[in-house]
């Protein structure tokens, strides 16, 4: 065989594999539109069906990362009727044009394990809690932005791992353990039909308080 030629098996298996892909693929897709069709029938919304899958392959961190980023550009696009945390702070009777009253009642809002920057009769304030759960407030500065790092490439798919070896009390710590990692409620190593996927997600939902997008299991 020269240089310049190819082995024409190769490329047919190649050809077949792919469009073989494809022909499961778009049978999930009409298999999708099926289950999207059914629930309207019951009455319920597609388009909102659509924005919980979003929802659950996010990370906890980074969905409240955008949830507040929405809730500051609709206020800063007049499309919201106040600054959202002020609205929580006028809840609690506060005087927001004193900036130590506004920092302290703020203080009350922090998420664990989370921070807040906020800007109040003045320059930036940041708002943070510590391991004990303790909410403290500093000056804030802000750095310039770091310059993008270049992108990996990201390795590819071979197909899902087995489900791990773990007990139905080891799954259930796992899903725990996954929340406090911040991975997403979607990466749940156990198969549907598997009697440890619930638990994992309860204990995924029991670790953020919620947000399993289903009832706790008895």
């Amino acid at each position: 065989m020269g240089s310049n030629s190819i082995s024409a098996v190769d490329l047919r298996n190649f050809i077949d594999r792919i469009e073989n892909i494809r022909e499961q693929k778009t049978a999930l897709a009409d298999d999708e539109k099926l289950v999207f069709a059914e629930a309207k029938a019951l009455g319920f919304s597609a388009p909102t069906m659509r924005d919980i899958l979003k929802i659950r392959t996010q990370k906890p961190a980074d969905r409240q990362e955008a949830e507040s980023l929405l809730d500051l550009y609709m206020s800063a696009m007049g499309m919201a009727t106040e600054t959202p945390l002020f609205r929580h702070v006028g809840l609690m009777s506060v005087d927001i044009s004193a900036r130590e009253s506004v920092v302290e009642a703020l203080k009350e809002l922090v998420p664990i394990n989370g921070e807040l920057i906020v800007k109040a009769g003045g320059g930036a304030v940041r708002l943070w809690r510590d391991q004990e759960g303790t909410a403290h407030a500093e000056d804030f500065v802000e750095r310039p932005a770091p310059q993008a790092r270049a992108a990996v490439a990201a390795a590819p798919r071979t197909g899902k791992a087995p489900p791990p070896e773990a007990s139905p009390a080891q799954a259930e710590e796992m899903g725990r353990q996954a929340a406090r990692d911040n991975q997403a409620i979607i990466t749940n190593p156990f198969p549907f039909g598997d009697a440890r996927r619930p638990l994992w997600d309860r204990g995924w939902r029991v670790e953020t308080g919620g947000d399993g997008m289903g009832p706790e299991d008895e």
